[in-house]
């Protein structure tokens, strides 16, 4: 659902400065007769002194007043308080608006009777597939904080997984929203080079290991452990994402199809199971594989 009064798109970036408006900030549920009817208003941005295309610079503060429904009855109304830049970039000369998301109000009371809404506002029920696929990748995304907060990680691989961290949320947008018909904004989506970035770090970190002469068990540090964690919760987590494409498709969506998944997202998944698995070794250090020692090899050694 576009701003109110205003052009910039959900995913919208400034050239090299490449940073999204990820999404509404400010959701108030009010009762139905407390609902005022929709209006907008965009204070316009001030000028930017960045003539780079590289850092935003402050603006206006941006306030958007819709609401939504449900078979035409006022279900939510929607605050859009967002702390708007503008960046200008020198190759275009073109100045577009990005912004700040704020969140103020958590709960909604909107989901108690066991359905939820997806990026696009549609509404579904909470064990629907892609509900379960961006759930997983939430699961994910939270295991790699516990392991960041062992404090046990090299500055390397904490910057990495920082960034991983980001690109999960761009994930779960993703797959809460349904692929758009041709010529719709297509919202913020998983793209390529996010996967080209995934297999760089799994070549840089991998490369140096030693040969593997079998499968490690998880375990080894605690830091290590918990990225063993998000490895499995993120490949549950790209098991889910196939099941919502088994069900919708990885198609845009045509008359009245609901729209598919995004291939690259899943791809994204595989890639990141495969780096996580990588990265339990660099933090386990050069000797710290715990290795799997199948069961005639263990009765040999403990000679039963």
């Amino acid at each position: 659902m576009p701003l109110v009064g205003t052009s910039v798109a959900l995913g919208s970036s400034t050239g090299r400065a490449a940073v999204p408006i990820a999404t509404y900030s400010h959701v108030v549920v009010s009762p139905p007769d407390e609902i005022p009817p929709d209006t907008g208003e965009v204070d316009a941005p001030g000028p930017s002194g960045d003539s780079d295309g590289i850092l935003p610079q402050p603006a206006s503060k941006q306030n958007v007043i819709a609401t939504t429904s449900v078979n035409g009855h006022p279900l939510m109304r929607i605050t859009l308080s967002q702390r708007v830049h503008t960046v200008a970039d020198r190759r275009t000369g073109v100045r577009k608006v990005i912004g700040m998301v704020l969140l103020t109000r958590i709960y909604t009371r909107t989901g108690d009777g066991g359905e939820t809404r997806l990026g696009d506002m549609s509404v579904t029920a909470k064990i629907d597939p892609r509900v379960a696929a961006y759930g997983d990748v939430d699961e994910a995304n939270s295991v790699i904080g516990v392991a960041l907060a062992t404090g046990e990680l090299s500055a390397e691989v904490a910057e990495v997984l920082r960034s991983v961290q980001n690109e999960l949320f761009d994930l779960g947008a993703d797959l809460s929203n349904p692929l758009k018909a041709a010529g719709e904004p297509p919202g913020l989506r998983i793209k390529q080079p996010a996967i080209d970035r995934l297999e760089t770090w799994c070549d840089r970190f991998g490369d140096p290991l030693p040969s593997l002469q079998s499968f490690i068990l998880p375990g080894g540090s605690l830091g290590a452990a918990q990225l063993h964690v998000a490895r499995t919760v993120t490949r549950r987590a790209e098991r889910s994402a196939w099941s919502a494409a088994e069900r919708y498709g990885t198609e845009p969506a045509t008359g009245d199809s609901p729209g598919g998944v995004n291939p690259l997202a899943i791809t994204y998944l595989n890639r990141l199971s495969d780096l996580l698995f990588i990265l339990t070794r660099v933090v386990n250090g050069p000797n710290g594989d715990v290795l799997w020692v199948p069961g005639g090899e263990r009765m040999d050694r403990e000679g039963r």
